[in-house]
């Protein structure tokens, strides 16, 4: 109708849209993961079981003898540690050996200084004396009758000097007794010493025979010449080791020269072809002749008085 306003269908011929429903996904969620026992074994569901990786191991002996097993992949470092921990304890007892060596030289040395200063100052003081000695019991009373006080400090002087003779070769009897006594300590352990690297030294050493071996060498080398001094200032092994060399090859050579020579090979003669006349030999070749030949010559008078 005319004047009516027009009416819009709702829907204007199109179908009404609905709102898709909403629609939830479900959630996942992780499965705690469970430590395994030791030893115990994972089974899967697709597949073989998966066995444990079990780590190489290597053994080894430490520094306290005692035997140790490890991974074999920490095995470089555990050996570097060990040899360095080892060259470190060497050192330290090399550097001892040395402080001591070097206390013990110090040592000396200042025993010796001081002998060597107790020396000379003994050769002073006896120098001295020697010229208090020349004077005569005549010469004292002659110098105490012209100045009695200057021949009393002289006396006093002269007593004095004794004393200080007597208290320095004292000193240096005593200085010669240690040095004498620390050289025969020094040699009986060089002697020790030998003879426990005699058996490597000398093929068949024994203790048994071991006195007699040294013996043997020592009396060699004196025939050599050398001194007992020298043998006992070098005595050591490295000795010991060219004395036996030494001695070996002396013997050889002495049996080499007393081997007999071969007798020369004598080549026999051909004999000679003898024809039935034989010459009449004259007095001067009897002695190219065999003996039938010799014989009837000397029936024919050839060389002196016919045979009969």
């Amino acid at each position: 109708m005319e004047g009516e306003p027009e009416t819009i269908a709702p829907n204007s011929g199109l179908e009404t849209a609905t709102a898709p429903e909403a629609t939830t996904e479900p959630t996942i969620v992780d499965e705690p993961t469970r430590i395994l026992d030791p030893g115990e074994v994972v089974e899967e569901s697709e597949g073989e079981p998966t066995e444990p990786v079990v780590p190489e191991t290597v053994e080894i002996e430490w520094d306290d003898g005692k035997k140790y097993v490890i991974p074999k992949a920490i095995e470089a470092g555990v050996l570097k540690n060990k040899d360095y921990t080892t060259k470190t304890q060497e050192a330290a007892v090399l550097r001892k050996q040395l402080e001591s060596r070097e206390a013990e030289i110090t040592q000396k040395l200042e025993a010796t200084e001081a002998e060597l200063d107790a020396r000379a100052e003994l050769r002073s003081v006896s120098a001295q004396l020697a010229e208090y000695e020349k004077l005569t019991p005549q010469d004292w009373q002659a110098h105490y009758a012209n100045d009695p006080y200057a021949t009393q400090q002289a006396k006093l002087v002269y007593d004095a000097l004794k004393e200080q003779k007597a208290a320095l070769q004292g000193k240096v009897t005593q200085a010669q007794s240690e040095r004498s006594s620390t050289a025969q300590q020094a040699l009986a352990k060089r002697v020790q010493d030998t003879i426990t690297e005699a058996p490597k030294i000398i093929p068949g050493w024994t203790p048994e025979t071991g006195a007699k071996t040294i013996s043997d060498l020592v009396s060699f080398a004196q025939s050599e010449g050398i001194p007992d001094q020298v043998l006992e200032a070098n005595w050591s092994p490295q000795l010991l080791k060219l004395l036996h060399r030494a001695h070996l090859g002396t013997n050889l050579l002495n049996k080499q020269t007393a081997a007999p020579k071969p007798a020369p090979t004598v080549v026999p003669k051909p004999l000679e072809t003898v024809s039935g006349t034989k010459p009449s030999p004259t007095s001067g070749d009897l002695g190219s002749l065999d003996m039938e030949a010799y014989v009837a010559a000397r029936r024919k008078g050839v060389g002196g008085k016919p045979l009969r």
